[in-house]
């Protein structure tokens, strides 16, 4: 009986076991696999840079979007990529702008780049490249900018650890909203009526327009990317 009983636990430990590889080489090779796709699109961004730069900043954003989950060599590539393929756009737009490019986003209709420096918010017409007004009220170190998915509203993490939203037409500070935790993600809503924070282990939700979160997620954790609605 306890032979039994002992075999059987080794056939147990032995099948967690042989599991527990298979999803670890599944896992590498996942991994192996978005790591070659976001080189790739950075490699075609850069050779894109001088011959059609709309493209190149297009494919650059991919490949930033790739490598978000890959640590941070790819990151930094992506990121270099970016940073070359809208100094393309910028040469042939003659509008200079000072520091690297920590990331940017096309609006949903492609005619407005948003770019984020290591200081500054920036909105260009696009692909012609004449800058609009700044945003207003930035004051703060900005990242993760993006626009709503009808265009009408442009939010960012600050570094003070407020999240920054604006009408993207105006430039107008329309609301700042202060997370109980460190934002680290968001995501507007298809309607532009709400906003979702992700936090290291919470996420918050509110209305735009609202002072106080109407749901928060206590232990939701979003590693990879934002949330989504």
């Amino acid at each position: 009986m306890q032979r039994a009983l002992l075999r059987a636990r080794v056939f147990t430990a032995v099948a967690f076991l042989a599991a527990l590889a298979a999803w670890f080489y599944a896992h590498k090779a996942e991994t192996q696999a978005h790591l070659a796709s976001s080189r790739a699109l950075a490699t075609a961004a850069i050779n894109q840079a001088q011959i059609n730069p709309e493209l190149g900043v297009v494919l650059a954003l991919h490949a930033v979007e790739a490598a978000k989950s890959l640590g941070e060599a790819a990151t930094r590539d992506a990121a270099d990529a970016l940073s070359r393929t809208i100094e393309g756009a910028r040469v042939r737009s003659s509008k200079p702008l000072d520091g690297p490019v920590r990331s940017a986003a096309l609006s949903p209709d492609q005619k407005r780049l948003l770019v984020a420096l290591d200081d500054s918010l920036h909105v260009f017409k696009w692909p012609e490249g004449r800058e609009e007004p700044p945003p207003e009220g930035q004051g703060a170190e900005l990242s993760k900018p993006q626009f709503s998915p009808m265009g009408e509203l442009i939010a960012a993490i600050a570094s003070d650890g407020t999240v920054r939203i604006w009408n993207a037409e105006t430039g107008k500070l329309k609301q700042s909203l202060k997370p109980p935790g460190t934002p680290q993600v968001l995501r507007l809503s298809a309607d532009g009526s709400m906003i979702a924070v992700g936090g290291a282990f919470a996420a918050w939700v509110w209305r735009i327009g609202g002072r106080d979160p109407v749901l928060t997620l206590d232990g939701h954790k979003h590693p990879d990317g934002s949330p989504s609605w």
